[in-house]
């Protein structure tokens, strides 16, 4: 009876044992899934705040390119030059440019205003 008792107690102390390092394990794994859960929302974070500053600087540049072309048909619309619109909007901002400086050009000679000139001795 005494022997039972003995293998009894230990079974008890045994299986005790094993249900703890049972419930270990589950922690640990629970504490690693939180990580990962925590891990991964940072990293969505960052992904959706990467993605809304892609946007922005896309449509900043969309913007950028609709005023370029803008400006280049109108200044081909009121220009007696005609030159062919180029693929990227944004060369065409050359053409405009000189439109814009001739037109200036113009204004002054028309104005009879000239650009002052340099004192002496400055």
């Amino acid at each position: 009876m005494q022997a039972v008792r003995k293998e009894y107690q230990s079974y008890l102390k045994f299986t005790a044992t094993e249900v703890m390092m049972l419930n270990n394990d589950v922690g640990q794994a629970k504490q690693l899934v939180e990580r990962k859960k925590s891990d991964t929302a940072q990293l969505q974070l960052q992904i959706d705040s990467m993605l809304q500053m892609a946007a922005a600087k896309t449509l900043a540049w969309n913007q950028i390119c609709i005023a370029a072309e803008n400006l280049f048909f109108r200044a081909d619309k009121v220009s007696i030059i005609s030159r062919p619109a180029k693929e990227n909007p944004l060369k065409n901002l050359d053409m405009v440019s000189d439109f814009i400086t001739d037109l200036n050009h113009v204004h002054k000679l028309y104005k009879g205003v000239r650009a002052p000139s340099p004192k002496p001795g400055i």
